[in-house]
């Protein structure tokens, strides 16, 4: 993934519990090394977490210069079905994160959309070792459901668009 500068982005991502220890939430410079940072609060990254059912669910405050090495999946690649549920639920769990898309008015400006689908796409990342993310578009329709879609491509090279309807 090419490094871009952008503002912190609020993430959620969810790691599963094996036996008692959780899967690690692993930070690396992105591009292989750490921007500079204008202002020392600028690199700070926040972590906070919480358990429900068999997952950890982390909620990572990243600034620029820093992302998220993603998680191996692959015991899941060929089960589609779990693919498309652990889609979803990253989703929900980071749509619910940011307040403005949950609140917000509507119409959304461009620049809202834009840091949404930004921030749904570098959450997704983190799923990157069982499909790969093309795309993200939202709509948001007059009842003020969401509708997301995702376009990819599963590790066996299958395209597919998954279309996740959210009602806040």
């Amino acid at each position: 993934m090419k490094h871009t500068i952008r503002l912190p982005l609020n993430i959620v991502l969810r790691r599963f519990v094996n036996g008692t220890v959780p899967e690690m939430v692993e930070l690396m410079p992105a591009d292989g090394k750490i921007a500079a940072f204008q202002d020392p609060a600028d690199a700070v990254c926040r972590i906070s977490v919480m358990t429900e059912e068999d997952t950890q669910i982390y909620s990572v405050v990243l600034p620029d210069g820093l992302t998220v090495r993603p998680v191996d999946w692959r015991r899941f690649a060929y089960d589609h079905a779990k693919v498309t549920e652990l889609l979803s639920r990253c989703i929900r769990d980071n749509l619910q994160a940011l307040d403005f898309v949950t609140f917000g008015v509507w119409p959304w400006s461009d620049e809202q959309r834009t840091f949404a689908e930004t921030t749904l796409m570098v959450a997704l990342a983190d799923l990157s070792s069982i499909f790969d993310i093309e795309s993200v578009r939202f709509e948001r329709h007059e009842d003020g459901s969401l509708l997301t879609t995702i376009e990819g491509a599963h590790k066996n090279g299958e395209h597919k668009t998954c279309c996740i309807s959210f009602q806040p």
